[in-house]
């Protein structure tokens, strides 16, 4: 078994991350993926994988943290920031993926949004980071873990168009690195560019379909389980 999202770089498993990790592989737990939230947990994420056998690291920015990194309505000079650092990241032998990114336009009750609400600023700053993301993961010839809640109108054309604009005609893992092939997280099930999954799926039906047809992985997780949820996309 591969767990392929889990967050050991969090603050909740810093007092027992060792037998969190050791509990898992004597479940049958092979393998685990640490998805990075923003930069400083994507360096977590790393240092754990580089410490720990058969732990991984993904590096990326969540899009519920879209707004520490811009403060202006100009993007470039904070994109190339941001790009740069992640193609950094990126080349450590022991990332797997990018991510996990994407958009978030749910008002949570907790937020760092003043007043929680998500305003078309936001929005825009969310598709931004979005976009820098799906460029890495192209450049890199990497995997990448998305996540969506309530923005699948702007998301799947988003992922959509960068799919068919800058995907390269490559199998997945020909350019990768020798330990990252070795790792057995390639796949070629998308023989072209831009492949990944979408993690923590909340779409309709509908939704369901298009991102299968581009080639996509969908996580079912605990939301699932949510009546509210469960009668909505009934």
């Amino acid at each position: 078994m591969i767990d392929t999202h889990c967050h050991l770089n969090f603050q909740a498993f810093e007092n027992d991350l060792e037998e969190v990790i050791n509990s898992a592989k004597a479940e049958g737990v092979e393998k685990i993926i640490i998805p990075g939230a923003k930069i400083d947990s994507s360096q977590k994420a790393i240092e754990i994988a580089n410490k720990y056998d058969g732990c991984y690291a993904a590096v990326g920015i969540h899009p519920h943290h879209a707004t520490d990194y811009y403060n202006t309505s100009s993007y470039h000079s904070k994109n190339e920031e941001i790009k740069k650092t992640l193609l950094k990241l990126a080349k450590n032998d022991k990332v797997v993926a990018i991510g996990e990114c994407g958009l978030d336009y749910f008002e949570y009750q907790k937020t760092v949004h003043p007043e929680n609400i998500i305003t078309p600023q936001i929005k825009e700053q969310q598709k931004e980071l979005l976009k820098i993301h799906l460029e890495v993961a192209i450049e890199c010839n990497l995997p990448i873990i998305l996540h969506c809640r309530e923005a699948f109108v702007d998301m799947l054309p988003l992922v959509e168009e960068y799919k068919s604009r800058l995907a390269q005609p490559v199998i997945l893992g020909s350019e990768a690195t020798p330990e990252s092939k070795k790792n057995g997280f390639w796949t070629s099930q998308n023989d072209e560019g831009l492949c990944g999954v979408f993690h923590c799926f909340g779409g309709s039906e509908k939704d369901l379909e298009k991102v299968l047809s581009m080639g996509f992985y969908v996580g079912f997780d605990g939301n699932i389980s949510r009546k509210a949820q469960r009668a909505q996309k009934c």
